[in-house]
């Protein structure tokens, strides 16, 4: 993956619904991409997302603050 998909799939998250639920974020980019994504590069889209305030926090899976960034980091990247 990189960052101008990242770049990229956020834009179009923020055109289409404005939010997405993080259930919903790795078919929705492979979907879009026809590429698989790893958990490192999952990881790295869903802290994206959280910090621009494009996951849907009342409709996803993990609805603490920042959660993903902090699994991000805690990843060791």
């Amino acid at each position: 993956m990189n960052k101008e998909d990242i770049i990229e799939f956020c834009a179009s998250v923020k055109r289409g619904f404005g939010t997405i639920k993080d259930s919903s974020v790795k078919s929705e980019y492979q979907r879009i991409y026809e590429k698989a994504l790893t958990g490192e590069d999952l990881g790295y889209l869903l802290a994206t997302l959280e910090k621009n305030d494009l996951l849907d926090k009342k409709n996803c899976v993990n609805t603490d603050p920042k959660f993903y960034q902090e699994m991000y980091k805690q990843m060791g990247k």
